[in-house]
């Protein structure tokens, strides 16, 4: 940052004032000189409430409105300045007592009147405002310290050296000096620093030293595979480096086991593949041969059941003749009325044909009697035209029983063979 120009309003010992810093541009170093009180100071105070709000002491920006200043004229500040190449002006205004712009009495008659404060990026000239950087004493303040990248109180010490601080430091002993700069400078973090940095440095050899005695309890707990490690490696730094090659040396062997070990994986699982395949086969085969020995049982099953369904049609065919079996035991039945018939028939015929013999043997030797003659002929007449054709008959149906008594026969045969076949067929 470079100041251009400084305008005082009723601040401090200034009235109406201008400091123009271009005049000394021909000299990179001038002097400010000036009796106690004239204002030397006020001007860095100026500067820095201008830049930060704030003072270079202790008083604040209130306190340093003039003494004189009328109740009627405004306390400011204006400061230009460049930086980077570019030209800047800020302005700020301190809480203050006015007069009352409306009422007012008297010119004691007062009123506070706020803090104001303007940013702005201007041109060369410093007259025309090229961007404006705020009218927020919080923005404005932001915007200052990020532009500069120094807080106040760093541009109080990096910036500006007080004059009281500096005529100690002038005449003061090395030590003194020591002592002022870390007052003007602010130096006691980086002494605090320091002394955090040698407690570190404390507590990390207490921890090395630590270390290392865990070092040698482990070492002294090791199995060496030498017997005189105290002589081909007397400290511990020598022995974990030897130790270190000891256990590259097994990385090593432990590398060659595991190749060796996952060549044997993938022979095994090559081998299991196999055994699978085999013992898929085998239970194929197993599958193949209970499946032929079904394929055989079905067969023959197969057999059984045609043969059993022929039967079946044989015993279906059997129960259709029902009827028959019935119209054969009605045929039975009226054969056996028939017979008892033809029994008392055949009594009746024997009795006629002898009453046709004597019939026949009274014929001759009759010669009168006419009406018994008419009566035996009748009675010749019944016996051959009734009672023949009735044996006639009786024959015919005796035939059909026995015709009918054949069929049942073989029914019956059939259906006990039906009855053991299904015996059989339930204990399968």
């Amino acid at each position: 940052m470079r100041p251009i120009k400084l305008h005082l309003e009723y601040f401090g010992p200034y009235e109406d004032t201008t400091v123009d810093f271009e005049r000394f541009t021909e000299s990179k170093l001038f002097l400010i000189t000036g009796d106690t009180g004239a204002g030397k100071t006020t001007m860095f105070d100026a500067m820095t409430y201008a830049l930060f709000g704030e003072g270079t002491g202790d008083r604040k920006p209130e306190a340093m409105r003039s003494e004189f200043a009328p109740t009627t004229a405004e306390t400011a500040v204006t400061f230009w300045f460049e930086h980077n190449g570019q030209y800047y002006r800020i302005a700020r205004k301190p809480t203050q007592q006015l007069k009352k712009k409306r009422g007012a009495k008297s010119d004691d008659d007062t009123t506070e009147r706020k803090a104001e404060v303007s940013f702005a990026e201007v041109d060369d000239s410093l007259q025309t405002p090229i961007a404006d950087l705020g009218e927020k004493a919080t923005l404005v303040n932001e915007t200052v310290q990020e532009l500069l990248h120094l807080t106040a109180d760093q541009f109080r010490k990096i910036i500006l050296l007080p004059q009281n601080q500096f005529r100690e430091f002038l005449a003061a002993q090395s030590d003194d000096k020591i002592t002022i700069l870390r007052s003007l400078f602010g130096t006691e973090i980086f002494d605090g620093f320091t002394e955090a940095l040698k407690n570190q440095r404390k507590d990390a050899n207490k921890k090395i030293e630590s270390l290392a005695n865990e070092l040698q309890a482990a070492l002294k707990q090791v199995s060496w595979d030498v017997p005189n490690i105290a002589e081909l490696a007397p400290t511990p730094t020598e022995q974990v480096a030897y130790l270190a090659t000891q256990v590259a040396n097994a990385q090593i062997a432990v590398t060659q086991q595991t190749t060796v070990h996952e060549q044997t994986v993938v022979a095994l699982t090559t081998a299991q593949a196999a055994l699978q395949v085999g013992q898929k086969l085998a239970q194929a085969i197993e599958h193949q041969r209970v499946l032929q020995a079904q394929a055989t049982q079905l067969a023959t099953l197969a057999e059984e059941i045609a043969t059993k369904r022929a039967d079946l049609a044989v015993l279906n065919w059997g129960n259709t003749q029902r009827d028959l079996v019935a119209k054969v035991d009605d045929a039975k039945r009226t054969v056996q009325r028939l017979t008892d018939e033809s029994t008392q028939t055949a009594s009746k015929l024997v009795e006629a044909e002898k009453a046709a013999t004597t019939a026949q043997q009274e014929q001759a030797t009759l010669t009168a009697g006419e009406p018994a003659v008419v009566a035996q002929r009748e009675r010749l007449t019944l016996v051959t035209e009734t009672l023949l054709p009735n044996a006639k008959r009786q024959a015919d149906l005796q035939k059909t029983i026995d015709t009918s008594e054949e069929r049942l026969s073989v029914l019956h045969d059939m259906q006990a063979g039906t009855a053991s076949t299904s015996q059989k067929l339930s204990k399968k």
